[in-house]
């Protein structure tokens, strides 16, 4: 009987193994999402403090997961669309590119008539959510040439970019692709000049 015991107890050694293993195997993945949420939490936080006034965005909480932020919607527990329209951030894009644009996963973001102000300017040594492919900044400040959309190279997936109803400087000379691979570019009531040629102020670029 002492060997069929030895070989029981081999057994039940190697099941116990193979189930932490497993358990090891998917500890790195579950760890990877969580640092992931944090990451995502961390950098929503800061935009939010960045602003001139910290007390907008109320639901934007510490310790709280992003995806039950108000105007925030996740995929796989990681941010992959924002829309604050119309909440008023008077801030500028370069504080947008840093803390919103850069996170991992985001996909679309929305701000209209959110009182952004400035160029198109994007944070230096900062790059783009690789899956980013729609901007909507409609109805804000924004100034300056419309050339400085080529700021947004890093954006490199970047399909749809909506700047109407800005102040930007739109001469219909300008090229208008800009370096993006941009399939629509919506430039409708900002300040066109130069040869009275026809503009189409919504561009299909493909």
């Amino acid at each position: 009987m002492k060997p069929h015991i030895a070989i029981s107890n081999y057994f039940f050694l190697l099941l116990f193994l193979l189930s932490q293993l497993q358990s090891f195997s998917a500890t790195p993945s579950s760890s990877s999402s969580s640092s992931g949420t944090y990451r995502d939490t961390q950098q929503l936080l800061s935009f939010k403090d960045s602003l001139p006034n910290s007390t907008l965005l109320p639901s934007w909480l510490p310790n709280q997961n992003p995806c039950e932020f108000s105007g925030v919607s996740c995929k796989l527990n990681r941010v992959s669309s924002i829309n604050i329209s119309t909440i008023p951030l008077s801030t500028n894009l370069t504080i947008v590119s840093t803390f919103l644009m850069t996170l991992d996963a985001l996909e679309s973001l929305t701000l209209k008539s959110t009182g952004l102000t400035g160029p198109i300017s994007f944070a230096a040594k900062s790059k783009c959510s690789p899956l980013l492919t729609s901007v909507d900044l409609a109805n804000n400040s924004l100034s300056g040439p419309i050339s400085d959309v080529s700021n947004l190279g890093s954006c490199s997936n970047l399909k749809v970019l909506d700047l109407s109803s800005n102040l930007l400087d739109f001469n219909a000379k300008d090229s208008a692709r800009f370096g993006l691979s941009l399939q629509v570019l919506d430039l409708s009531f900002n300040k066109i000049s130069g040869p009275a040629v026809a503009v189409d102020p919504v561009q299909r670029l493909q």
